[in-house]
């Protein structure tokens, strides 16, 4: 900070020297005062200067022994040593990786020297041909026009052998150029759509998809796979496998779907036109109160109306499997779900009104209670579809039973009776020993208690 301080004092001096000057109007002396003031900060910034460069000589002789210092036990050329082997792995391993799934990057320098030497092939000789033809025409019937004449025709045919050359190199610079972007398109995550292939690489999407082939073919892409659209492009076998599986799991989805309802519209095909109309209306109530629900924001009323919903849509899947079912929902058809589909829809008109007074409020209340004991009712109208199955049900194990009996594979009356007395008598002797122990000990005690009381 001494010589900074040292330098700023002697540019001050310079300054107050050059306004005595200005003030006296003297310069005779300016001259080699200045000089003596600007020799003195020279020699000041010599010594920082120097003491600086000392300063960062020393820094870096203590950085180079630093370099040698251990670090955690490693020395910093250990360090590098393992920094540099580490990478070389991560190379190695992201080659090999690379190398399972494509071809090394395409060069374009051989493409782009054929470009050069069939355009200078063509320049040369397509000049040369030019001339021949010019002299063979001038020098018609001498022996040069006749030598000119078969000249121009094997330098035309180098020309165009040459021109040739500019077209296949220019097509196969553009297509290493179309391979090298197709390779870090799909190294990314080994498929891609052929749509954002085709925009990302710039090239159109028909000559993508020849090409992909194309590279597949020559083994350029060595796991290479279209979908069975050409829409999708994998580049690895098992992704490939894991796509023809999900698929085909989704085609007998589909096929499964297509089969129940063609078999649904078989059976609706054989309904009455009484039976048909029925489940029409019941769609259309349905429908009307799935959308009023969706229109009414309060979760409890929803999770009623949806309770109610469900219900509903079951009561109609089961006329749908039992037609004859429908003979039982002409009340519920003719009152109870038009009544129902009226009050949701009260509801949810009160429910839009800006001002709440205490008739809407009572109202809603009163809708929101019944909607329970409406959904009671349809689910015990469900439950009793179900009646004569239950009765069947209970039918056929009573039979089952008895004829299990009557083949002896079941224990008869006695067999079971005797069965139960000896778990009894056994339960009855392993409790017996605790018993006898139970009364000794109150026996013990009841002596004991005795004799305190006669002492």
């Amino acid at each position: 900070m001494g010589d900074l301080d040292s330098i700023k004092d002697a540019v001050d001096r310079v300054s107050d020297v050059i306004d005595n000057a200005i003030k006296s109007n003297d310069y005779t002396d300016l001259s080699r005062q200045i000089g003596g003031l600007m020799r003195s900060a020279t020699d000041t910034v010599a010594h920082t200067a120097s003491s600086f460069a000392k300063g960062v000589s020393e820094a870096a002789k203590q950085g180079e022994s630093m370099r040698d210092r251990p670090v955690r036990g490693r020395t910093p050329s250990q360090v590098r040593r393992e920094e540099a082997e580490r990478r070389s792995a991560e190379r190695r391993n992201r080659e090999a990786y690379e190398a399972q799934y494509f071809a090394k990057p395409g060069d374009t320098t051989g493409g782009k020297i054929l470009q050069v030497i069939g355009a200078a092939g063509s320049v040369v000789f397509g000049a040369l041909t030019v001339t021949l033809g010019v002299v063979a025409a001038a020098a018609h019937g001498i022996f040069l026009g006749a030598a000119a004449g078969p000249l121009a025709v094997v330098t035309a045919v180098i020309t165009a052998v040459s021109f040739c050359g500019i077209i296949f190199g220019g097509r196969a610079v553009k297509k290493t150029e179309h391979f090298n972007k197709y390779r870090s398109i799909l190294l990314r995550k080994l498929y891609a759509d052929v749509d954002d292939i085709a925009k990302e690489s710039g090239v159109p999407r028909k000559k993508v998809v020849s090409e992909l082939k194309e590279f597949s073919s020559k083994g350029m892409i060595k796991q290479g796979h279209f979908d069975e659209k050409e829409t999708c492009f994998i580049a690895s076998d098992e992704l490939y496998s894991q796509y023809r599986e999900t698929a085909q799991h989704a085609a007998e989805l589909r096929q499964a779907e297509e089969q129940q309802r063609m078999q649904s519209e078989a059976r609706e095909a054989a309904y009455s036109p009484e039976v048909r109309e029925l489940l029409e209306k019941g769609n259309e109530y349905i429908r009307m109160i799935h959308e009023a629900n969706d229109r009414i924001p309060g979760e409890e009323v929803t999770d009623k109306l949806n309770r109610m919903e469900t219900i509903t849509r079951r009561i109609f899947e089961e006329v749908r499997k039992r037609p004859e079912l429908a003979g039982s929902l002409n009340l519920f058809m003719n009152y109870y779900l038009p009544t129902t589909t009226k009050l949701v829809k009260a509801y949810e008109e009160m429910d839009q009104q800006p001002v709440e007074g205490d008739n809407i409020k009572n109202a809603k209340r009163e809708i929101e209670n019944s909607l329970d004991t409406i959904s009671d009712a349809f689910e015990k109208l469900l439950d009793s579809f179900f009646k004569e199955q239950a009765m069947d049900v209970s039918s056929d194990i009573n039979v089952m039973k008895m004829m299990m009996q009557q083949d002896g594979l079941t224990e008869d009356e006695m067999t079971a009776a005797k069965r139960r007395a000896d778990a009894a008598a056994q339960a009855q002797a392993a409790s017996a020993p605790a018993a006898a122990a139970q009364a000794q000990t109150a026996s013990a005690s009841a002596a004991q208690a005795q004799t305190q009381s006669l002492e």
